[in-house]
């Protein structure tokens, strides 16, 4: 089975709440081998990331967002 060059998921945390918790998730995701583009959103309390499977799984970004204080309450595929 091929794996995609490039998967999209979106993440819901419920701990996002300013602007400094956007900037935080995103400096540092985007930060990340493998994380192509990271986008939150306060209204949403979400996080969209493109992202390399080859380089970086959907458990790694969790757990990245989960040590910084976003707990992820559910992801979809996009």
């Amino acid at each position: 089975m091929t794996v995609p060059a490039r998967l999209s998921i979106t993440v819901k945390s419920g701990s996002i709440h300013c602007g400094g918790c956007v900037a935080r998730i995103e400096r540092v995701l985007s930060a990340t081998s493998g994380v192509l583009r990271v986008a939150a959103d306060i209204e949403n309390s979400t996080v969209r990331v493109v992202f390399e499977p080859e380089r970086v799984s959907r458990d790694e970004i969790a757990r990245i967002l989960d040590q910084m204080g976003f707990p992820v309450v559910s992801m979809s595929d996009e």
